[in-house]
């Protein structure tokens, strides 16, 4: 019961603090080469980026997270989950780079430790789960792959692509393990 009471609670909040967030574009400058496979880390301002922030790695500094992918004519973007703050079902999508940090006010990119062939794979996992028309999952649990959250969306997808599950989850969120920033970053080196 507590657990659902968390939940109605930050569900709350959240809608609060989406009808009254006022955001400002920033201008995103990239001066390292990104790569099929990088890792984007980023956090709004804004009480729910502050929320997640402090759930999401021990230092708070981020609160989102995509991974760089290629599309079908080589254009770059950034496939990811999250919570919209609109009407749209929150799901899976995939946007510019520029898009996806264009509210943040910091980022942070970091590189899969694998081979290129290896983080080739790990993008074609997410775009599998991004083709099936993945929703964002609410209840945190790790359990489906129709319902993601973003460090899920990822973490899963670094295991299905490697066959063995070296990414586990190690925070407890609404009493549930759950895959962290922290979880990914320890598979990864900062580029940017």
């Amino acid at each position: 019961m507590a657990c659902r009471c968390q939940k109605i609670i930050l569900f709350c909040l959240l809608f609060l603090v989406s009808c009254t967030k006022e955001t400002q574009v920033h201008q995103v400058i990239i001066d390292q080469p990104i790569d099929n496979g990088d890792i984007v880390l980023r956090r709004e301002e804004g009480f729910v980026s502050a929320l997640f922030s402090s759930y999401a790695s021990k230092a708070g500094v981020f609160s989102h997270v995509g991974i760089v992918a290629k599309d079908s004519v080589g254009s770059i973007g950034v496939i990811h989950c999250e919570l919209k703050e609109t009407k749209e079902p929150s799901s899976v999508r995939y946007e510019t780079i520029e898009n996806f940090l264009s509210f943040a006010d910091t980022f942070a990119i970091y590189r899969l430790e694998y081979s290129s062939s290896v983080r080739d794979e790990v993008v074609d996992k997410v775009w599998q789960r991004y083709a099936k028309g993945a929703r964002f999952d609410f209840d945190s649990d790790n359990s489906t792959d129709s319902l993601l959250y973003c460090t899920e969306l990822i973490a899963k997808s670094i295991n299905d692509a490697l066959g063995d599950s070296v990414i586990q989850p190690t925070t407890i969120f609404l009493e549930k393990p759950c895959f962290s920033l922290d979880d990914l970053t320890t598979h990864c080196k900062l580029i940017k």
